[in-house]
């Protein structure tokens, strides 16, 4: 089981921050221009996502909501984008964005060809659809989807047979979603599986936003 810290609301640390770096629209939602600093220095960010989130380190999974936003500036939005990968890759452990505007999430999908490191986050916008934020291959795009219509699996469970060059291949391809943190994993016996009855140990798989309340902004 996962654990989740608090959440991060992005709006709140961008005022504690840099509170000018902000636009504020009539109908009450914000622009972020200038995210923590004038520079939108990226080590600025992960400074303070270091900070906010110190001593969670082990089974978490970081909840960063950006209620109230409407946008992030182009250079603000590859800050936000280079810096939650950075933090997501130090730490080992997924990062999962929630009420992500239509428009924020424009902004954020253009940072997946502009950034140098790129991104692999789940994004669930403001209706609570789901989006990665990344040019993920197909491979992955299956595996997802398997694993969204089981909730958890091994890689003997999304093998098209039971060969071990099928479910050495579904490893793999399980082993690169884990290290993109679009999944995480359980250590389970081959007793724990459903119908199973092998001897020894496996991982099974699930979404990584699979334990996130994605209406935390409410």
């Amino acid at each position: 089981m996962q654990r989740l810290p608090r959440t991060l609301h992005l709006l709140t640390a961008a005022r504690d921050t840099h509170k000018t770096g902000i636009t504020k629209f009539g109908n009450g939602q914000h622009m972020i221009y200038e995210l923590m600093g004038k520079k939108n220095d990226k080590s600025d960010v992960i400074y303070y996502l270091q900070c906010f989130w110190r001593g969670c380190n082990e089974d978490c999974i970081f909840v960063i909501d950006l209620s109230d936003l409407y946008m992030l500036g182009p250079s603000a939005s590859s800050t936000f984008v280079e810096s939650v990968t950075e933090f997501a890759d130090e730490r080992e452990k997924p990062v999962i964005l929630v009420n992500v505007h239509s428009e924020a999430l424009k902004g954020l999908r253009i940072c997946e060809y502009t950034v140098q490191k790129k991104p692999t986050l789940w994004a669930f916008d403001t209706d609570r659809k789901l989006h990665v934020i990344g040019d993920i291959p197909e491979r992955w795009r299956r595996v997802l989807a398997g694993l969204n219509q089981r909730g958890q699996a091994t890689a003997s469970d999304l093998a098209e047979d039971s060969s071990k060059t099928s479910v050495n291949r579904f490893s793999v391809y399980l082993q690169e979603l884990f290290n993109a943190r679009l999944v995480i994993r359980d250590k389970v016996s081959g007793s724990e599986r459903p119908g199973g009855s092998e001897r020894g140990w496996t991982y099974a798989y699930r979404p990584a936003f699979a334990e996130v309340d994605v209406r935390c902004g409410e």
